[in-house]
């Protein structure tokens, strides 16, 4: 079957015949070989990811696409969808087009500017559509905004020596 697969082969040294029972030592190397079986033509897999940014400054997002079919993909690009919490569409982006070759592997970025967004957690899609029988798709959230935390006052009885937890 098409995939990732690991395989090990195990070397071990049986321990010593003429040491007594219940005593004695053994010796093993082990080695992993990794074997990836490709998909027959065209077959991506895509993941997106990104990070929190405080309002003003750009978001970039990275779509790394793995080719796991065993023909090339030619003039692929992502179309990524920013959207609100409540999945309002704020913003659609795409990427540059790439050509990636079997069992490689390649980045895609896209960079978003966040002067007209409001402070808030957003979630970001990606779809990249490549010829084979379903387009390969991804998402991820991250945040806009700066994280503030002001203490306005917090009174509570505490016993010396002793951890005192509370909730704020």
């Amino acid at each position: 079957e098409p995939g990732d697969y690991d395989c090990r082969f195990i070397l071990r040294r049986p321990k010593d015949p003429n040491m007594p029972p219940g005593v004695g030592a053994s010796a093993e190397v082990g080695v992993l070989i990794f074997i990836k079986i490709p998909v027959k033509g065209k077959y991506a897999t895509i993941d997106l990811s990104t990070e929190n940014a405080n309002k003003g400054e750009p978001v970039f997002f990275r779509v790394g696409v793995n080719n796991m079919g065993d023909t090339a993909l030619r003039g692929v690009n992502a179309v990524i969808d920013v959207t609100d919490i409540d999945g309002n569409i704020k913003e659609t982006l795409y990427t540059e087009k790439i050509d990636v070759e079997p069992f490689t592997g390649a980045e895609l970025w896209k960079r978003m500017e966040t002067a007209n967004y409001e402070p808030a957690r957003y979630n970001a899609k990606a779809v990249m559509t490549y010829g084979g029988e379903k387009p390969a798709y991804a998402e991820t959230s991250f945040l806009i905004g700066k994280l503030f935390v002001k203490f306005l006052g917090i009174t509570m009885n505490a016993t010396e020596n002793k951890i005192n937890p509370f909730s704020v």
